[in-house]
């Protein structure tokens, strides 16, 4: 039995078919991070119209389809590390489920893919996937392994998600609602780093967490919690959010109680190290998902109501 097939064996008893490991490896999980692109236009109330509507959805799938193929690339490069991870080991194609040429094709045909598809909500929506792909291609290629740009990359990556909704519907972003955005991407990728500390530690993890601190991981946390805070504040205070559909200012208002909520439960949970996927925290743990839910419905009151 060759190395590959040994390592798949051993991590899950029995080998996937080709197609469940080709989904599992474009990691339907991460796909929750592409709601984010309908941000912009729910914000603005342009989901009552249908023609909107479609474009920020094309938008959203088409974010989807480009990123399942950069998570592909990267696990095509990072064969060889993800076999020696205790987690990454189980990915389709450390586990050689799919070879490192299956993979990058595929890649290939998801990001063209996503980004004809983007370019029919909008041409600018293509640009900003081709943007992601070229910023997340240098991630892979070495960026990675230097620290605070790999943060700061990955948090791009959610900002560009909340552009390609915001040009999908011709939607101008205020500059309050991008840091916004980007100070929560800042906190929930410091605390997926400090979560990586804490589960795999420093030896098996990335490189860059040999340079981290604990102290100064928590700290970015901490003081995006302070900015994240403000800036939302200011955001609803000067934006106009809610007067699209009807005045309900106050509910606007409200929403800021289950954003306090969930940044002071993050910030509780990520200092224990339990962030180190956000994506399953979001939907494991009840007061985030609880205050998420309470956030949306006030929102969507608030600005279409």
């Amino acid at each position: 039995m060759d190395t590959a097939k040994s390592v798949a064996a051993g991590a899950f008893g029995a080998r996937r078919s080709p197609p469940r490991a080709l989904i599992a490896a474009t990691r339907p999980r991460q796909w929750v991070k592409n709601l984010l692109v309908l941000a912009a236009p729910g914000a603005a109330g342009a989901l009552t119209s249908v023609r909107s509507s479609v474009d920020a959805v094309l938008a959203m799938i088409a974010f989807t389809a480009a990123a399942s193929g950069v998570y592909l690339l990267n696990d095509a490069a990072d064969v060889a590390e993800d076999r020696a991870h205790p987690l990454k080991c189980r990915r389709p194609v450390a586990a050689g489920e799919i070879s490192v040429a299956g993979a990058r094709w595929s890649a290939l045909v998801l990001i063209v893919a996503g980004t004809a598809l983007g370019g029919c909500a909008d041409p600018a929506v293509a640009g900003v996937l081709v943007a992601y792909v070229v910023l997340n291609v240098a991630y892979s290629g070495g960026l990675r392994s230097v620290a605070l740009a790999d943060i700061v990359i990955v948090a791009t990556g959610f900002v560009l998600r909340a552009v390609a909704g915001g040009v999908a519907v011709d939607v101008p972003l205020s500059g309050w609602f991008i840091i916004v955005v980007s100070v929560t991407s800042l906190m929930v990728v410091a605390g997926k780093r400090l979560g990586e500390m804490v589960t795999v530690g420093t030896d098996a993890g990335r490189a860059t967490l040999r340079v981290y601190s604990s102290r100064g991981l928590a700290g970015m946390i901490d003081g995006g919690a302070v900015v994240l805070a403000v800036a939302y504040l200011v955001w609803v205070a000067t934006s106009g959010v809610g007067e699209v559909a009807g005045d309900a200012d106050w509910v606007m208002w409200a929403t800021a109680l289950p954003v306090l909520a969930a940044v002071t439960r993050f910030r509780r949970v990520a200092h224990r190290g339990g962030a180190a996927s956000p994506e399953r925290l979001l939907f494991s743990d009840r007061c985030l998902l609880a205050t998420s839910v309470v956030w949306c419905v006030l929102f969507a009151v608030g600005v279409y109501w």
